[in-house]
């Protein structure tokens, strides 16, 4: 998708946000309805996954909750073993006490298809570790922070640089601090400020 036609649908989202319209799914916003559409219409991935994000993104933004879980799976099944796909589907179910053991489940699915491919791995432990923080389980938080300090700064021509603003949400005594410290040592002060 062009950044042009991109920015045109999210034009016409502004426009139609606001009626409702009546579908299989009960009675919806129509930039919903739309956007449900032209997934289904997409015959390149690339559109299709633009599409996602913003389908998903008009479903925060209406407040249905509901629909975004349901687009979410959706999006899971379109993409199987997509790190990113499974990284976000896992923290938006972190927060739902219902759903926080899936969440936990998603995560090390992620982490699974970001090993075999070789790529993104520590992004997946980064989001690992968000999760673990809001479903508050400290062995999962572990496991992530383990996973980290053994990466390090260990270069990859697709992965993320190690992030450090999880941390002031970690509970006290919810790891141990020795391993926490470890984390910590690998910081802005050893790592480039541009990463």
């Amino acid at each position: 998708m062009e950044h042009k036609e991109f920015l045109a649908i999210r034009e016409r989202l502004k426009r139609i946000r606001k009626r409702d319209v009546v579908s299989p799914m009960g009675v919806i916003p129509a930039s919903i309805e739309f956007l449900d559409r032209a997934i289904h219409q997409a015959s390149v991935k690339r559109e299709k996954r633009e599409l996602y994000l913003l389908l998903i993104g008009e479903c925060v933004r209406c407040q249905r909750g509901d629909l975004e879980m349901e687009y979410r799976r959706r999006q899971r099944a379109d993409f199987p073993g997509d790190p990113f796909v499974l990284t976000s589907f896992a923290l938006a179910l972190a927060y739902d006490e219902k759903t926080q053991a899936e969440a936990l489940a998603i995560s090390h699915e992620a982490i699974a298809a970001a090993v075999q491919r070789g790529t993104w791995i520590r992004y997946c432990f980064t989001r690992l570790a968000r999760v673990a923080i809001a479903v508050g389980d400290g062995a999962a938080l572990a496991e992530a922070l383990e996973a980290l300090v053994k990466e390090g700064g260990e270069w990859r021509e697709e992965d993320y640089h190690l992030e450090f603003d999880f941390l002031e949400q970690i509970r006290p005594g919810s790891v141990d601090p020795a391993l926490l410290e470890a984390y910590r040592a690998l910081g802005p002060t050893s790592l480039d400020e541009s990463t």
